[in-house]
């Protein structure tokens, strides 16, 4: 192999390697968004009973 064909190769290497690091980046965020998301629901939900029973 060439030097530009060892440049290629790592660049793409490098490439694939950031993709999969924003893909599950991307996943973990989701989950904690999902997370935080379901307990505001809960604290509306108690707020809104709460209310309902004045």
């Amino acid at each position: 192999m060439e030097g530009n064909e060892v440049f290629l190769l790592f660049s793409y290497i490098a490439s694939a390697v950031i993709l999969v690091a924003l893909f599950v980046t991307s996943l973990w965020t989701k989950k904690k968004d999902e997370a935080v998301l379901r307990k505001l629901q809960d604290q509306i939900r108690d707020l809104t009973d709460r209310q309902g029973k004045k």
